[in-house]
């Protein structure tokens, strides 16, 4: 966030589009606290937002964080919530700043990829993040991806052994939903 401007800084914003963007191409529902705020535009009462943002995280199916520079409380609440749901997660996680014990450890409460925040941001990068979260819904171990090179990782991190994908196709089937 730009606090003197009111809004969420444009790297970040751009980011966080292209990401949601790439998650409705898939086909997927999405809800982004950020969004539904106009990216500062419209913020909306704490007591107006927190529910909000926590009946999406009720509904959703997954959970796909960015975890930023400085790790963002609301993100870090809403984790708390995702764990407390047991919805899956996965955190992209900028290598740089690192995130808390709090967030690296939730693989030990509930199923959760963690991979570096990708570095170009590029649509190869996206589609993989996308078919990685989406994978994490139905629980299955993921082959090998021809266009992506993605197998067991996003970004070349090792995935715990409790981590486990899906290799159904969800293009044009059923709409999972992600929070992001």
């Amino acid at each position: 966030m730009d606090f003197e401007a009111g809004s969420v800084v444009p790297q970040w914003r751009e980011r966080l589009e292209r990401l949601r963007s790439a998650f409705l191409a898939a086909g997927s529902e999405v809800f982004n606290a950020h969004h539904n705020e106009r990216w500062g535009e419209q913020w909306l009462a704490p007591e107006v937002c927190t529910p909000a943002d926590f009946a999406a995280m009720t509904r959703c199916d997954v959970v796909c964080a960015l975890i930023g520079r400085p790790p963002s409380g609301g993100v870090a609440v809403e984790l708390g919530w995702a764990s407390a749901l047991s919805k899956p997660v996965v955190l992209l996680v900028d290598p740089i700043a690192g995130a808390s014990p709090l967030i690296t450890g939730l693989g030990a409460v509930t199923r959760t990829e963690y991979a570096d925040e990708p570095t170009q941001w590029s649509d190869v990068e996206l589609r993989a993040i996308v078919k990685q979260t989406l994978w994490m819904v139905n629980g299955a171990v993921p082959t090998d991806d021809a266009d992506t090179g993605v197998a067991t990782n996003l970004a070349g991190l090792d995935i715990s052994e409790h981590v486990r994908f899906c290799t159904i196709d969800r293009c044009g089937h059923e709409s999972a939903t992600a929070t992001i």
